[in-house]
């Protein structure tokens, strides 16, 4: 019985050794198991982290490209508005210059014009000017054909300059109404058409063909209102030829219209020619920062087609 005993409680022992055994062994493959998935966890958690930066360095890349594309459209938008003003404007302008000089009732060769053979006539039928100084009838007619005629050619030239530059800036900054913003082509440094992509490249082709051009045609403009005003007055003169008062006072208003003109002319033509210098001032630095660029720039790598091209006619044009 005591051997039995003994055996009973030996066989007890190493079972409760084996048990414990098993135990540890069992807490041991959770803590490997454990540490398995914790691995897993933390490869996929960084993984997911590099899509997430990944997707979030491609986000703000397209946020930067949009922001550029952004302003490229902003200053493209204002200068061809501006053109589109000006040539509006010119075109209006020529256009009643056109129906004035075209309605314009002039007297004829049998109308009562004052001369050496009716100076007998009482001058109350005609007006004193015409009585007295009846040879400035042919002065005044050729006066204002030629400023009529200086108008219409003036304006027109502006507007046909002022579309064709529009035409010019909607070749070189825009490709098709429905690009896709996200496709990365638009923003490729080696665009092989040479397609504007940013405002400082914009501004640097503005400033190399475009500006010289607006402000000469903007100062044309604005001198031929003037011209408009005289051929405004000089044809109401003509017209109630038959009046000294009434012409005179037709024409008054073109005088102070004239007037008003100065007073924004020397102000606004100063001011644009102002801003386009300071456009200048910075696409000139930024066209030397090209430059700089390109020579610390290895062969292998492009500089954008439309800014190499652009710099090549500012270096030839210097």
């Amino acid at each position: 019985r005591e051997m039995a005993q003994a055996m009973a409680a030996m066989v007890g022992a190493a079972g409760v050794r084996l048990a414990s055994d098993l135990m540890d062994h069992s807490i041991e493959l959770m803590k490997v198991n454990l540490e398995k998935e914790r691995i897993e966890r933390e490869k996929e958690h960084f993984q997911l982290e590099i899509e997430w930066a990944k997707e979030d360095s491609r986000f703000r890349d397209l946020q930067r490209n949009w922001r550029k594309l952004e302003d490229k459209r902003r200053r493209t938008s204002e200068k061809m508005t501006q053109l589109s003003l000006l040539a509006r404007l010119s075109a209006l302008m020529g256009g009643f210059q056109v129906a004035m000089f075209i309605n314009q009732g002039l007297p004829g060769l049998t109308d009562s014009w004052p001369s050496f053979a009716n100076a007998t006539l009482s001058p109350k039928g005609v007006g004193t000017v015409w009585y007295h100084n009846w040879q400035l009838q042919d002065e005044l007619i050729a006066i204002w054909a030629a400023i009529s005629v200086l108008v219409i050619v003036v304006n027109f030239s502006i507007m046909i300059m002022a579309s064709l530059m529009q035409l010019q800036i909607a070749q070189h900054t825009y490709k098709e109404g429905d690009f896709p913003i996200h496709d990365s082509e638009r923003y490729s440094a080696a665009n092989p058409d040479g397609l504007i992509i940013e405002s400082q490249e914009f501004l640097l082709f503005w400033n190399l063909t475009c500006d010289h051009k607006f402000i000469v045609m903007m100062k044309v403009f604005s001198w031929g209102i003037p011209l408009y005003f005289a051929s405004l007055a000089l044809g109401v003169i003509l017209k109630f030829y038959m009046s000294t008062v009434a012409a005179l006072i037709s024409a008054m208003p073109c005088v102070a219209f004239t007037r008003i003109w100065w007073h924004y002319h020397s102000g606004l033509i100063s001011y644009i020619t102002f801003r386009a210098a300071g456009a200048d001032d910075d696409a000139g630095r930024y066209e030397s920062s090209i430059k700089q660029e390109a020579s610390l720039t290895p062969p292998q790598r492009r500089v954008p087609a439309g800014v190499t091209q652009l710099s090549g006619r500012a270096s030839r044009g210097a």
